[in-house]
C-alpha cells in the first residue's frame, strides 16, 4: 500500500485498516496475518489503526502481528513507550531494520508491507538514452557548493539488462528519461 496521508488524522487510519481488513479477506482470512510498517516514524499509524483492528475487524486483529521496522532505536523505543499500557502491546514487535534489509523467512510474508512515503524515498536509478546509449544522471557537486545534474555510464549494467527486458521491443526513445528503483 502507497499512501500519502498524515498519520496523525485518525480518520484517514482507519481508511487505511479499513482496506488491510479487505486485503486479509481477499487472501482468504489467514491465521497469522502480518503487518510490516518501515519507518514508522512515532507510531501514529499503528497507534490509530490497532485500535480499529481491535473494535471493528476482531477476526483479523486476532490473526495480527503488527511488525514496526526502523533503523532509528531511539524511534523505536518512543513507539515502545507510547504502547506500554495498551491492549495490543503483545502483538507489536519490534525490529530495528533498514528498508533494504528487513529479514524475512523465505522472503515472503503473510500480509502487507505499508509505509508512509519511505517507499518514495529509496535510491532510484534515474537513466536517460543518448544517441543511442544508456546513461545514468548522477548529482556532482561544483565549486560553489551547488549540485550539477551529469550523464556518464550507467553504475549497474544490470539496468541495460533491465531495459532489454522489462521493455522489450519498445525501446526507450532517445532522450526520454526514466527512473528505476
Amino acid at each position: 500500500i502507497k499512501f500519502h496521508t498524515n498519520v496523525k488524522e485518525e480518520k484517514i487510519c482507519e481508511k487505511i485498516a479499513e482496506k488491510i481488513y479487505g486485503y486479509w479477506q481477499e487472501m482468504g482470512r489467514p491465521l497469522q496475518f502480518k503487518i510490516i510498517e518501515v519507518g514508522a516514524g512515532e507510531g501514529e499509524l499503528m497507534l490509530h489503526m490497532m485500535p480499529a483492528f481491535s473494535s471493528r475487524y476482531p477476526d483479523l486483529f486476532d490473526s495480527l502481528t503488527y511488525i514496526i521496522a526502523d533503523i532509528s532505536m531511539p524511534l523505536l523505543l518512543t513507539i515502545k513507550n507510547k504502547i506500554s499500557n495498551s491492549e495490543f502491546k503483545a502483538k507489536i514487535i519490534f525490529l530495528r531494520a533498514s528498508a533494504l534489509g528487513i529479514p524475512l523467512k523465505d522472503n515472503a510474508i503473510t500480509g502487507v508491507v505499508i509505509s508512509n512515503e519511505l517507499i518514495d524515498d529509496l535510491p532510484v536509478h534515474r537513466v536517460i538514452k543518448r544517441n543511442g546509449i544508456l546513461k545514468e544522471i548522477y548529482f556532482e557537486k561544483n565549486s560553489l557548493g551547488w549540485f550539477n545534474e551529469k550523464e556518464d555510464a550507467v553504475s549497474d549494467p544490470g539496468l541495460i539488462e533491465y531495459f532489454n527486458i522489462a521493455k522489450g521491443s519498445s525501446e526507450l526513445p532517445d532522450n526520454q528519461e526514466c527512473v528505476v528503483n
